[in-house]
């Protein structure tokens, strides 16, 4: 094409122009095209017009990148790292916690009561809002229950398990009761 300028080598955004395509196989039009090479390794074909004017800067990569970097206060949605779920619980920033979630948040009344007992909560284990106010996060609105129960009502299997509460929290208890 007379006057067309080569952009063989041409860097724009994440995209390295490899070379002219006379004709593009998935398109019959009278576009000028050129395959690119996105930084992450991606090959596409792109329309001149749409590499000259910077409508596109990658495959789609940049994007991705941009707002995995943008965390903390730098993100636009953040929060001070706390947030607020729709049942009502305050969940805390504190990616390397044992119960932390995969966005990194721990609810904040599992941290006040292990702060209060001294220790991490055991599996069967749950805390409780004494005054249904589930942001109410102060230590004296929490109380530490269990999930756990007998496998049977008789008798025996009553007192084994009333012994194991007694083995596992009798020497703690005076400290959080």
């Amino acid at each position: 094409m007379p006057g067309l300028i080569d952009q063989t080598g041409r860097k724009v955004g994440r995209w390295l122009v490899l070379h002219r395509v006379k004709d593009n196989p998935e398109r019959r039009d009278r576009r000028v095209w050129w395959l690119c090479r996105c930084e992450c390794g991606v090959e596409k074909l792109i329309p001149a017009n749409v590499l000259n004017d910077g409508r596109s800067k990658s495959c789609g990569c940049l994007k991705l990148d941009l707002l995995r970097s943008e965390v903390g206060d730098r993100n636009r949605s953040w929060k001070g790292g706390r947030q607020v779920t729709d049942q009502g619980y305050v969940m805390v920033l504190y990616p390397q916690h044992h119960r932390a979630k995969k966005n990194g948040y721990v609810y904040e009344h599992i941290l006040v009561m292990e702060k209060k007992i001294g220790r991490s909560l055991r599996k069967t284990e749950y805390v409780h809002h004494i005054n249904g106010q589930r942001a109410d996060n102060r230590p004296d609105n929490l109380e530490l229950w269990l999930r756990t129960q007998p496998p049977g009502q008789r008798i025996e299997d009553l007192v084994r398990w009333a012994k194991e509460i007694l083995a596992t929290y009798e020497q703690e208890y005076t400290t959080f009761a």
